[in-house]
């Protein structure tokens, strides 16, 4: 690569490389990678986002592409037939459901719209809702789970504190940890979060790969005025790169008013046309629930004896602890020259650089990451690994 436009890449990507000190602020930037570790794009195993290994439903690519037929159509303002659809799968009125554009966008919206004075993250979490919430000028403020705690929950804390904020926001299962929190250690939460006048948003985009949840989606949790659920289509049905859509779920004027201030046309045919396909997918939903486990319990027992800690997880990821940062930061980049990413935790509050958290692949993708995981060890093992960076 000539050093003018390598340079001009570098200086494009820089606008999201601001966490970590160059390091991008969400996984699967393929484009960082490439110029970072000088693969083709299409040449990573990618393990930096848990999106369902068995990749999208086939019956959900063949609806997008007969929706390419139709593009030169505008898509329905606020994607009523889908959000009837979506409603009749979650079993909650159409009215109290919005979609959009992938969760990410819902969350700028949600917030936006509130315009709370201060929020309450429990975090580790999704780094877009503290971005989120700067931006509609709210006060942020952390409720931490320890790992040295396993990340544990205290419901009666958290709701306590709940009390002090305008919203509280709270990802179940957790995107970065893995863990779920069981309904019994939410409803106190929600319940004094109703009782204070205090919004309570709850990320439910790892429900459907979870093999601890009641139900698929995971909606009958905890009622009240003030509860809001969020979740998307793109980890369970991995269509991220079509921006599968999000929805938020709440109480109905609340919702309404969210739809009127929120621009139309959000959700492209193609992306509606495979979530109506993909939510009609018994055989692939099963094959989810069955599959994803077992490749996950798979993995997790190839990785011990290595010197490193696994934490329990109930979906498609698993976070580990190495020895210590100088070590999560070299095998983050021992894995990147040899075309494997993960993503290096760096950046979340709670967290620090000996932690990294991988994606749960297809069998043979996890063999390769605990292949190159040992390669890793053995040469550390035997002092060979400094000029390897």
């Amino acid at each position: 690569m000539a050093v003018g436009k390598g340079r001009a890449l570098m200086e494009s990507i820089m606008v999201s490389d601001v966490a970590k000190g160059g390091y991008p602020l969400h996984g699967g930037d393929l484009r960082w990678a490439s110029y970072r570790y000088g693969f083709d794009q299409g040449s990573f195993l990618d393990l930096s986002c848990s999106l369902n290994p068995l990749g999208p439903p086939p019956s959900a690519l063949r609806a997008a592409r007969k929706a390419l037929r139709r593009v030169a159509r505008y898509p329905e303002p606020a994607a009523e037939s889908l959000r009837e659809e979506l409603a009749r799968f979650l079993g909650v009125g159409a009215g109290s459901l919005v979609v959009g554009n992938g969760s990410t966008e819902l969350i700028h919206l949600f917030l936006r719209w509130v315009g709370p004075r201060s929020v309450l993250l429990v975090e580790p979490c999704f780094s877009e809702y503290r971005r989120a919430a700067m931006a509609a000028g709210a006060r942020v403020e952390t409720y931490l789970l320890r790992a040295e705690d396993g990340f544990r929950l205290d419901p009666d804390r958290l709701a306590q504190e709940a009390r002090g904020h305008e919203l509280v926001v709270l990802v179940n299962p957790s995107s970065i940890t893995g863990r779920f929190y069981p309904d019994r250690e939410l409803e106190p939460v929600a319940q004094a979060a109703a009782e204070a006048g205090t919004l309570f948003l709850l990320d439910r985009s790892f429900m459907g790969l979870c093999d601890q949840a009641v139900g698929l989606a995971g909606w009958e949790v905890v009622g009240g005025e003030s509860l809001f659920h969020l979740s998307t289509s793109t980890k369970l049905f991995a269509l991220a790169g079509l921006r599968g859509p999000g929805w938020l779920v709440g109480p109905g004027e609340v919702v309404r008013k969210l739809e009127l201030q929120s621009p139309p046309w959000r959700v492209g045919e193609p992306a509606a046309a495979a979530l109506r396909a993909a939510l009609s997918d018994r055989k692939y939903l099963a094959r989810t629930r069955r599959l994803v486990p077992q490749w996950r319990e798979k993995l997790a027992s190839s990785l011990e004896g290595l010197p490193l800690k696994i934490f329990p997880s109930s979906v498609n990821l698993l976070l580990l602890r190495l020895p210590g940062g100088d070590v999560g930061e070299q095998l983050v980049h021992y894995l990147g020259r040899r075309g494997i990413l993960v993503r290096w935790c760096a950046d979340f509050p709670g967290l620090g650089p000996e932690f990294v958290r991988v994606a749960v692949g297809r069998p043979r993708q996890n063999r390769s990451l605990v292949r190159e995981l040992r390669n890793f060890f053995d040469l550390r093992g035997k002092g060979g690994f400094a000029g390897d960076l």
